[in-house]
């Protein structure tokens, strides 16, 4: 009898020993590092924080120039403000010594100025007057009226100086080299009217007064010329010019004057209520001619009105002293064509006179 072979058996599949494998190899594929070319720094390397403090340092030695510079911009500054201070303070030390110096001559001046007595100055009439002439302006007529301008702007020639004085005392407006200037100038005339005349002197601002005794003086009354000159350095230049007052004033004079002598600086500034209510929409910036600022414009009518409202007696002779002033170009024009109506003329006289 055949026996039949015994048959072995094996438990592990192929299927078994095939996956193991492919998870070894996967395995190892894990394990192994594929970035070799890229190493891990090393734990003691300290060139990265090296090179991170370079940069801080370059960084900071910019930021140390810079400051550096603007330190020597501010000290240099410092000096020119130190220099600054110690010459305004060497200025102020040598303003406080001159007002102290000003201030101690002016004592002594005022009482100079007390000590000295009063005198009023005379006329002193010479015989060789009538030969004494100004540029062609002679002091001639039978019966000579003086009409003196004492308005506020006949304290000096500057706009800034006249409202300096027009803000000051009395005594600060009598002072002005202006209104000194006039007096001189009446003087001039009384000093050359000739004996056979009369005169009257007229003083206006926004009115109007006889200055001296009323009526027509003789030419030759010494102590009525004296008491012309006194009342004349009692007057104040002051206040707005209305030259109509003047004129209204003088056609009160009886018999009427044959020379008439203006002394003003410019056009007048104020009207009477007759120019007010005509001009009250004729495009005149004052309307009653009594404002603080007012045109050359409206100060032209404010004259025309007058002129024309109340005109010289009739066959007087008008001859104008206009002195200067900042400000109505207007002034030299109108007082030369009123003047030349009568026959008579219009000097600007110059610094030195009289």
């Amino acid at each position: 009898m055949f026996q039949r072979r015994r048959q072995e058996t094996f438990n592990l599949a192929f299927l078994d020993v095939m996956s193991c494998g492919l998870g070894a190899v996967l395995m190892i594929f894990l394990i192994i590092k594929h970035n070799i070319a890229v190493q891990a720094p090393h734990p003691n390397d300290v060139t990265p924080a090296l090179n991170i403090m370079k940069t801080e340092q370059q960084t900071l030695k910019k930021s140390l120039t810079t400051i550096r510079k603007n330190i020597s911009t501010v000290t240099i500054q410092n000096n020119k403000i130190k220099q600054a201070i110690a010459q305004t303070r060497a200025r102020i030390i040598t303003a406080r010594a001159s007002a102290t110096a000003l201030s101690n001559a002016n004592s002594q001046l005022k009482k100079t100025i007390v000590s000295i007595p009063k005198a009023v100055k005379t006329v002193k009439k010479t015989g060789v007057v009538k030969k004494q002439y100004l540029i062609g302006l002679g002091v001639k007529g039978a019966r000579i009226a003086i009409l003196v301008d004492h308005s506020a702007s006949m304290t000096d020639r500057r706009l800034i100086d006249i409202i300096t004085r027009k803000t000051g005392s009395d005594r600060d407006k009598m002072a002005g080299p202006k209104w000194q200037r006039t007096k001189k100038i009446v003087s001039w005339i009384l000093a050359r009217l000739p004996d056979s005349s009369d005169v009257g002197v007229i003083g206006y601002n926004d009115s109007a007064r006889t200055v001296g005794p009323q009526g027509w003086l003789k030419a030759t009354n010494k102590a009525g010329l004296k008491k012309i000159l006194l009342n004349l350095n009692r007057l104040v230049p002051e206040n707005a010019t209305n030259l109509d007052r003047a004129l209204q004033q003088l056609r009160q004079m009886s018999p009427p004057p044959t020379d008439i002598y203006l002394i003003t600086d410019g056009l007048p500034t104020t009207g009477n209520p007759g120019f007010s209510l005509k001009n009250m929409l004729g495009g005149c910036r004052s309307i009653t001619g009594k404002g603080n600022n007012i045109s050359g414009e409206c100060r032209l009518k404010i004259f025309n009105y007058g002129v024309q409202n109340t005109p010289l007696p009739y066959g007087s002779r008008l001859n104008v002293i206009l002195l200067p002033i900042e400000g109505d170009p207007e002034a030299a024009p109108a007082y030369w064509r009123w003047a030349a109506e009568t026959g008579g003329m219009m000097i600007t006289p110059g610094e030195g006179w009289p």
